[in-house]
């Protein structure tokens, strides 16, 4: 991916994927990929984990219920602290 915005945090975090600046670095990271299947299996790998862990629907629920739970509670006793 292209170093810019929030998927440069995202690779970097998770070691999911390759990332560039330049028309070069891109072109060098996709020869890369073409040339190392443990490159590929292994940033596949990365990234399944990590949409497993943060992306599904299961995992957006959870949190939506435990920011609803917490806005709840913060409702109730106003001079609670986060």
């Amino acid at each position: 991916a292209r170093r810019i915005g929030a998927i440069t945090e995202v690779i970097e975090e998770t070691g999911g994927g390759l990332l560039f600046d330049t028309s070069e670095e891109c072109r060098q990271a996709m020869q890369r990929l073409i040339l190392s299947s443990a490159l590929r299996v292994e940033l596949g790998d990365r990234g399944r984990h990590v949409a497993l862990e943060r992306w599904t629907e299961e995992t957006h629920i959870k949190q939506y219920l435990e920011l609803i739970r917490r806005v709840t509670e913060d409702r109730a006793d106003p001079l609670r602290t986060a």
